[in-house]
């Protein structure tokens, strides 16, 4: 069996690459592409690069006879520990891998907001997401990990690309599993955008919600981030067409470029040939995070009908 593996990373297009796996698993196996739709588990096969265990062992040798190739994919499996990148290549003749990177400040700047608005992040997640404290560098020190990937598969098997999000990933994940574009279902590309920022306004909002419901039980926070999602679905920046507001101060800008620009370019050079990122368009910086009087009111009218909807929580 033969691997195509999609590892990364995070905030670069893994809901598009994902959902045209799904809704084309048909067909790409009876091109020989298994996409391994069982082994899901967590964010896709997530489970298989970060729990990988007898029972993932025994799939994935059972599927060695039924297929001659499988697409596996997980934002985050570049991470995957040398022990399970060696378990999985035991299974196959040949793997290819795919890596979809993004300009640091760009990731950065959306892994803030999408923080920020997930609905099991408590306030003090996002407070938390600082170069200090380290929480950026899994993402951003991807260079590291792609040399453990290299010295098992070799430098000719690893391709990386940038990633920006106007440009539509699928038609370049299909061409590099060999897939013609004119042969996909003519739905493949995503119509929208399953991952939308939260504008300024929305920012202030959510931080004010989640600032209220900071001590709440699990099941208010998450019924309270899903009415706020609800309540400002219209305001959500669709980022393939619109800046998503900067929430990195300047000194957070500098010291991003500092420590993680020349690795994020130089994975783009070693792995893709290429001359490095160019800029993505950035908004002004978001200057005042305080709720205005109508922000405040929204909040707390959000706060009542998630408690109102879960009347045994414990919130103080």
């Amino acid at each position: 069996m033969d691997f195509f593996l999609h590892i990364g990373m995070q905030k670069a297009g893994s809901k598009a690459i994902q959902r045209f796996l799904g809704q084309n698993s048909d067909f790409l196996k009876g091109r020989g592409l298994d996409c391994a739709l069982d082994l899901r588990s967590g964010i896709w096969h997530e489970h298989i690069f970060t729990n990988y265990d007898g029972a993932t062992d025994e799939k994935l040798n059972a599927m060695t006879y039924l297929s001659p190739a499988a697409v596996l994919s997980f934002e985050r499996a570049y991470a995957a520990p040398n022990q399970t990148i060696e378990a999985l290549l035991s299974h196959c003749r040949s793997a290819k891998v795919i890596f979809f990177c993004r300009e640091p400040v760009a990731w950065a700047n959306s892994m803030k907001n999408q923080v920020l608005k997930a609905h099991r992040t408590r306030l003090s997640d996002w407070q938390a997401l600082t170069f200090e404290s380290g929480r950026y560098t899994v993402g951003l020190e991807s260079g590291a990990h792609l040399e453990r990937w290299e010295q098992m598969l070799g430098r000719s098997a690893i391709r990386s690309v940038a990633f920006k999000p106007q440009i539509n990933v699928v038609p370049v994940f299909a061409d590099w599993l060999g897939v013609p574009a004119e042969t996909l279902a003519s739905d493949s590309a995503p119509l929208e955008n399953p991952n939308r920022a939260l504008d300024a306004y929305g920012i202030r909002v959510m931080l004010d919600v989640k600032r209220r419901i900071i001590d709440t039980d699990d099941a208010t926070h998450v019924e309270a981030v899903k009415l706020c999602h609800a309540v400002l679905s219209d305001r959500m920046v669709d980022t393939r067409t619109q800046a998503a507001p900067l929430l990195l101060t300047p000194e957070e800008i500098e010291e991003c470029h500092t420590k993680f620009g020349h690795g994020m370019n130089s994975v783009l050079k070693r792995y893709g040939g290429g001359s490095g990122f160019t800029l993505e368009e950035q908004a002004p910086a978001m200057t005042c995070f305080t709720p205005t009087s109508e922000e405040r009111d929204l909040a707390r009218e959000i706060v009542a009908r998630a408690r109102a909807n879960n009347p045994g929580n414990s919130a103080t």
